[in-house]
């Protein structure tokens, strides 16, 4: 119950910081080089416009969704409730910790989305903030890196959801090329750095009572 409880504040806290970050005025010059937007640019154009499809819309629109910090921490919250307590820790510990790091970077490197300053650009959803780096990406590559490190057979599906959820935030239109690419490398970063001390994380929460 305490866990749950911490999640919906999580949860709570999450939805927070997205309406803050939509406040942060975002720059359409670029912190990058030039050959860099020129890199991200055609990427974007190659998987925004030129893969773009009525079949695919929808499902990468639900794709998309998949990424985001509520949706992992209802797995989260799904696996305590089955008792599969030590993943639920686990999951949630990355997802949270890999939002703390990304939170700085958003502000500090405040690129605008691609929507907004690519003309012809589709949008087929909408969010403020700054794109980089792509959070979605990220929590989809932690969590593969999590739940795939405690069951096997999970993890090649877990990784190519990771990949297709990465490559969803460009179709969408919501970020470059670089943006899902430093996010889901932050993830997987996380999601290891999680499993690596995965014993010491769950002692130290034992200590405190919260596991």
């Amino acid at each position: 119950m305490v866990f749950v409880l911490m999640l919906a504040l999580l949860a709570v806290a999450e939805l927070v910081d997205e309406v803050y970050l939509a406040g942060i005025q975002t720059s359409t010059t670029s912190f990058f080089p030039s050959w860099l937007q020129n890199w991200d640019l055609q990427g974007f154009i190659t998987i925004n416009e030129r893969l773009a499809s009525p079949f695919l819309d929808p499902v990468m629109w639900f794709i998309t969704h998949l990424g985001s910090t509520i949706f992992w921490l209802g797995i989260a919250a799904f696996l305590w409730a089955v008792k599969r307590k030590r993943e639920a820790v686990l999951l949630a510990i990355g997802i949270i910790i890999g939002g703390l790091v990304l939170l700085p970077v958003k502000i500090l490197i405040p690129i605008a989305r691609p929507y907004l300053v690519v003309q012809g650009a589709r949008a087929l959803d909408f969010e403020g903030g700054g794109s980089f780096p792509s959070g979605h990406s990220k929590n989809g590559f932690t969590a593969a890196a999590v739940l795939g490190s405690r069951w096997k057979k999970l993890r090649l599906p877990l990784y190519i959801l990771a990949c297709l959820i990465a490559i969803s935030r460009i179709y969408v239109g919501l970020h470059w090329p670089s943006d899902v690419i430093v996010g889901s490398i932050v993830g997987w970063i996380i999601g290891e750095i999680t499993m690596r001390y995965e014993k010491k994380i769950m002692s130290l929460l034992g200590r405190v009572g919260l596991f």
